[in-house]
């Protein structure tokens, strides 16, 4: 699915070293992705490059993501039930968007400058072996605006950042959840 695609290019653009241009080690945001079927609606919050968390909404459910790179575990939390679901968090499985952030031999071009969503954006094409498309990069922040795919099917913007620290508390597994492993089995934290 493109929606996850564009999620997992911008939560693993956030650890990669080679990037031109250089987004903050911690913030939040608003994030709105569309594959032109499905819309989903979210936050997107980074405390550095080891941690991340994405709330999610979409046909009425709500879901959170923390991605902990130090840990190199992901944690799929159902709020309503209480519980949560632990993966292994394998760079090498990843979709293609976070591939070609992470992959060394990856091309990131700027090809111009627009303004998206009131913002002046430095515009990026990028393309490796594993696929291309367009990001939209504030010039002042470094942060992402706007992420497109190659096709023009899949978009997700990004608006209302704050930037700095997050809670450290947001990107742990409540201690009243219980946490079950990917398959079903129970797992500890």
């Amino acid at each position: 699915m493109r929606i996850l695609a564009l999620l997992a290019l911008v939560l693993a653009a956030l650890p990669a070293a080679d990037l031109p241009f250089k987004p903050p080690a911690a913030y939040a945001c608003d994030i709105a992705f569309s594959d032109g079927q499905q819309k989903v609606t979210g936050r997107m919050i980074v405390g550095g490059t080891d941690r991340q968390r994405m709330e999610m909404k979409a046909d009425g459910q709500n879901m959170v993501m923390i991605m902990r790179h130090d840990q190199k575990k992901m944690f799929m939390l159902m709020p309503d039930q209480k519980m949560a679901m632990a993966m292994p968090l394998n760079p090498a499985q990843a979709p293609v968007g976070s591939q070609v952030v992470n992959d060394p031999t990856a091309t990131w071009k700027k090809t111009g400058s627009e303004t998206v969503n009131g913002v002046l954006c430095d515009r990026y094409e990028w393309s490796s072996k594993d696929g291309k498309g367009t990001g939209w990069i504030d010039a002042k922040l470094g942060v992402m605006v706007r992420a497109k795919d190659a096709e023009g099917k899949g978009q997700a913007d990004f608006t209302n950042y704050q930037i700095g620290a997050q809670k450290a508390d947001l990107f742990e597994v409540p201690k009243d959840y219980q946490v079950m492993a990917g398959m079903g089995g129970m797992m500890g934290r």
